[in-house]
């Protein structure tokens, strides 16, 4: 899994927006290039079989990343 330099192996902090560190629990499809891909994939949290904890951080973590690539508006 790739780490941050200096982090150690199964460290319990987070080492990057964009690595899956845990692949079996991943919800795929998730995106926010437009506001239907975005309302898309909040269905996809909110339908998936995961645990209330893991939609919120999957949400969190969409945020995070379109933040990152500069999106500042909400979608529709």
């Amino acid at each position: 899994m790739p780490r941050k330099k200096g982090q150690p192996a199964n460290s319990k902090k987070h080492s990057d927006l964009y690595t899956d560190e845990n692949p079996k629990g991943t919800i795929h499809g998730l995106g926010f290039k437009d506001v239907a891909t975005a309302k898309a994939s909040v269905s996809k949290i909110r339908n998936s079989s995961r645990s209330h904890a893991h939609k919120i951080q999957a949400a969190v973590a969409m945020e995070q990343r379109a933040r990152e690539m500069g999106k500042t508006s909400e979608a529709a």
